[in-house]
């Protein structure tokens, strides 16, 4: 004869005591049932484990809702340390996200939130090549979170169903395939440029290189020795790294980049090889700012300022000095800075430049002495050092 069954749900938590009374540890938590024995104890045992049964996440904690700021940031510092070249980009598309939904969970986040985002893209002002680049970080992101637990997996796919914008579909404009600049444009442009960027356009178009190889070129990445059968000198310049280098191939030693470089090419470099090392780059930015200012210096046509002039501010309230005496003493007066009082008197906000052979001038050493009053004194020492030091005059 079979045994019945029993109506009671099966014992699926464990009853303990504390002190006088019926619990229950559900997820971490204790659930007080009542005295221990009494008939409410058992039924409220009996009507938890009903519940429990049919919905297992009763009482469950909650997972933690990671909002849309919080992974912006973390993504933020993941591009900036893994994908450089990339970050103007990313940045671009995260702050467009935020102006969208800055605060809310990522979970909220569906398919008709990342078609609205995609439309602020196009309202962005930008062309439709951009805005597919734009929400291909976006997915990108998402899909870097999903990996490390902090977006379900269901707003990934909501984000990767949304549709790239179609040519001659969409109001934002269509970017133009990007031309080569003529010849003529860039011979007409060489003349105006500092000749540290005039050789890098040079050597740039010369050998077909990318921007950022010629800015890292090094001394020890050019082999100057190999030659060709016919006798032609070639260098050999490897870029230590380039846009491929993540590539598996680059890392396996498959592919390398080899840039060769010619007579015309050998010329721009070798002057600029000299006395550096195996690693300093042929194209430092210190030399163009040195060029820069060597230019600016020749083509100068007022008198240069000596590097040993003592500035100094003088008040007619504080002490009166004559003017033409100073300059007889060989004191220069900046006319730009004095008012409107006679010329023959030191007046407010005079600015003295002393041209002196060597040590400490003894005009600006008088002026200061010359007031009997010492907190008058010591005022006129702080307007001296407020220009001196800042510039400022008071």
């Amino acid at each position: 004869m079979s045994k019945k069954s029993s109506p009671n749900p099966p014992r699926i938590l464990q009853v303990r005591k504390d002190r006088d009374y019926d619990c229950v540890y559900l997820h971490g938590r204790k659930i007080i049932l009542g005295r221990s024995g009494t008939p409410e104890a058992e039924v409220a045992f009996r009507q938890l484990q009903i519940q429990v049964l049919s919905d297992p996440t009763f009482m469950a904690p909650k997972p933690q809702q990671v909002t849309v700021d919080t992974l912006c940031f973390a993504y933020l510092q993941h591009a900036k340390e893994h994908d450089p070249g990339h970050f103007s980009t990313v940045k671009t598309a995260v702050e467009i996200l935020l102006r969208f939904a800055a605060g809310q969970s990522v979970e909220s986040l569906d398919s008709r939130s990342f078609l609205l985002l995609q439309e602020m893209f196009v309202q962005h002002g930008v062309s439709r090549q951009y805005c597919n680049a734009l929400m291909k970080f976006i997915r990108a992101m998402l899909k870097w979170g999903t990996i490390r637990k902090l977006v379900s997996h269901q707003v990934y796919w909501e984000a990767k169903f949304v549709p790239a914008l179609k040519k001659g579909k969409t109001s934002a404009y269509e970017k133009p395939p990007r031309q080569d600049v003529p010849d003529e444009v860039i011979d007409r442009t060489l003349p105006h440029l500092l000749p540290t960027i005039r050789d890098m356009v040079q050597v740039q178009r010369l050998a077909s290189m990318r921007p950022s190889e010629v800015f890292r070129m090094k001394p020890g990445e050019i082999d100057t020795e190999f030659t060709t059968p016919d006798g032609i000198v070639i260098w050999m310049y490897t870029p230590g790294t380039n846009k491929n280098s993540w590539r598996e191939k680059h890392k396996a030693g498959e592919y390398v980049r080899i840039i060769p470089l010619g007579k015309p090419e050998q010329d721009i470099l070798a002057p600029r090889m000299v006395g550096k090392s195996d690693t300093d780059h042929l194209f430092n930015p210190k030399d163009t700012v040195q060029e820069h200012f060597a230019i600016r210096a020749a083509k100068r046509k007022t008198k240069v300022q000596p590097k040993n002039r003592t500035v100094y501010a003088v008040s007619s309230s504080d002490t009166a000095v004559p003017v033409a005496d100073l300059m007889k003493k060989g004191v220069s007066i900046y006319p730009n800075c004095m008012t409107s009082e006679p010329s023959d008197t030191a007046t407010i906000r005079i600015v003295l430049e002393t041209f002196k052979t060597g040590g400490h001038s003894k005009e600006r050493i008088e002026i200061v002495r010359s007031e009997p009053d010492k907190d008058k004194r010591n005022e006129l020492k702080k307007r001296l050092a407020l220009v001196f030091l800042y510039g400022i005059l008071t």
